[in-house]
């Protein structure tokens, strides 16, 4: 396949072409910072960048009181200019993950003991430090380091801080829950949510800063202690809210933050008695590996572990000939390209009536050759690279396939260059079987994969994505009200989060959302209440007088 888009890096002009326009959908919440260029934020932003370009940071192993320096020495660079490095880290080695966890056993002792108020300020402290002294800090990192635009950056940063406020608020809600009593002059109850048995564990991804600070965070607000194995794709974003944490006052061993090989990180923790739990985020075999060698030592432990996971997906729009063309483009457009399509939420194919394609696909494809792919830091991009090398590979694999495979025609884009940044264009493919690993499998990039039905095939489609759907994440309806709400009773076991008439992605902040079953997670809402109670033991105590 030949290199023939343009890429924009730094006024430089190289293999990759696509105008700018941004995106459609635009979502504007309170209090984020104003990244338009020449803003005063967008100045504070281009200095924090500035001073994270002159130096190598290094980011030490963190157990306890204790920075470590392993000799195992790790790079993340820059996905969009991979001969920059970003900062340099340590893998653990196994007596390292072993003192991680002799640290947090140690250190329980007296977290548990701190009361739910005292740990739900730390977390507040925590989001105002984050608010108003490391902002355009974390955001210069995970622009940099997950090559997010800022208003990408910010979006999940603001995502951040709005967790860590509402997990404070939603513990000591908990608090306050009792259980009813038939008989109170006899019968004194008292109900409590006590931490897990052992120690967690927390493996989190690159793509979601929030998510990846929460999965380690959760646990830990109810009382645990929480070895965090971050990706090795976000290191320095997950290191500086770990910073954070510590200037709000979270003890010493509570949060240790251990950036690790997967494998032998999974091989340690479970090997010790006293594994509590994993809060998880990544790929579906990854998790099965995991589940797989926990479930192989289960006779070894004090306790059965808590298994919470997030996995891959498959997220879909499906389109009813009743639907608007315009609007589906544009959130079609936004969900599959947006962050180069490496959002858990995006979408990754879209089921169309044949009397729509035409009128469609011209709406679909303009909107597409608007997205401008170049350096994040470049205001005018819309998208920037995926995240490494690995992830690159992976995804033109399926171009490729895409290409020879003869039903399978790429209609739009299909072109990538990893010369100077893992960057790969913006690819549209349209499948003649709704089977097609294009279809069903997650590829996690740029890559909409588009099947065309005919209308009087509508319940086909329906009873193929109840019967073959592997994934249960996100999904959209595009019809009328009525119609839709119908479509949605149907596929109800194909999505955990629907929409009707816009994006997959979603649009509101704050709603209990993303959370994935069938293969694709444990169904625990991660933004929810009732998502904090999945890292404790209920416990009741009755006293008779």
């Amino acid at each position: 396949m030949s290199n023939i888009f343009r890429i924009n890096y730094n006024g430089v002009n190289f293999s990759c072409n696509c105008a700018y326009l941004s995106l459609g959908c635009k979502r504007y919440f309170k209090n984020m910072m104003n990244y338009n260029q020449n803003s005063m934020d967008s100045k504070a932003l281009f200095e924090s960048l500035d001073k994270l370009q002159e130096t190598v940071f290094r980011v030490p192993i963190n157990i306890g009181d204790n920075s470590i320096v392993s000799s195992d020495e790790q790079l993340q660079v820059h996905p969009h200019n991979h001969r920059r490095t970003l900062v340099k880290f340590y893998y653990a080695n196994t007596q390292q993950i072993k003192l991680g966890i002799e640290t947090a056993l140690c250190s329980k002792k007296y977290w548990q003991g701190t009361n739910l108020k005292e740990r739900a300020e730390i977390w507040r402290k925590c989001a105002d430090i984050i608010a108003e002294e490391d902002r355009h800090m974390l955001n210069a990192a995970i622009m940099l380091g997950q090559a997010k635009t800022p208003k990408e950056a910010e979006k999940d940063t603001f995502q951040l801080i709005d967790l860590l406020r509402k997990s404070a608020d939603y513990i000591m809600r908990l608090s306050k829950i009792n259980l009813s009593n038939s008989n109170p002059e006899r019968i004194k109850t008292t109900y409590f949510q006590r931490p897990l048995n052992g120690f967690v564990t927390a493996i989190s991804p690159f793509n979601h800063n929030n998510f990846s600070a929460h999965l380690a965070l959760s646990p830990a607000l109810m009382g645990n202690c929480v070895l965090w194995k971050p990706s090795s794709n976000s290191i320095y974003s997950d290191y500086l809210v770990w910073k954070a944490t510590k200037k709000a006052g979270l003890p010493p061993g509570v949060l240790n933050f251990i950036p690790c090989n997967g494998n032998l990180f999974v091989d340690v923790v479970t090997k010790s008695p006293y594994f509590g739990g994993l809060n998880f985020a990544g790929r579906t075999t990854n998790f099965h590996n995991i589940f797989n060698v926990t479930y192989l030592r289960i006779k070894n432990f004090k306790s059965y572990p808590r298994m919470v996971a997030e996995c891959s997906t498959k997220n879909f729009h499906f389109v009813h000939e009743s639907a608007d063309v315009n609007v589906v483009a544009e959130a079609t457009a936004q969900a599959a390209f947006e962050y180069s399509g490496q959002k858990c939420s995006a979408c990754s194919c879209i089921y169309v009536p044949e009397t729509l394609w035409i009128q469609l696909k011209k709406e679909l494809l303009d909107q597409i050759a608007c997205i401008k792919v170049g350096d994040p830091c470049d205001f005018t991009s819309v998208t920037s690279a995926v995240i490494s090398e690995l992830s690159y590979e992976r995804i033109i694999k399926y171009i490729k396939r895409a290409s020879d495979e003869s039903k399978c025609q790429i209609i739009y884009g299909g072109n990538y260059c990893k010369s100077h940044g893992y960057f790969i264009e913006p690819t549209v493919v349209v499948c003649n079987d709704p089977l097609d690993p294009l279809m069903t499998q997650d590829i996690c990039g740029p890559v909409l994969s588009v099947y065309l039905y005919k209308n009087n095939e509508l319940d086909k489609i329906v009873n193929l994505l109840l019967k073959e759907s592997r994934y249960a994440y996100t999904a959209s309806v595009f019809a009328e009200s009525k119609i839709a709400h119908k479509l949605i009773e149907r596929l109800s076991s194909v999505s955990n989060n629907f929409y009707i008439n816009e994006s997959c992605t979603g649009n509101i902040m704050g709603h209990p959302k993303f959370s994935g079953s069938r293969l694709s997670g444990t169904n625990d809402h991660k933004s929810s209440k009732f998502y904090f109670m999945r890292w404790a033991c209920q416990q009741l105590i009755e006293e008779a007088s």
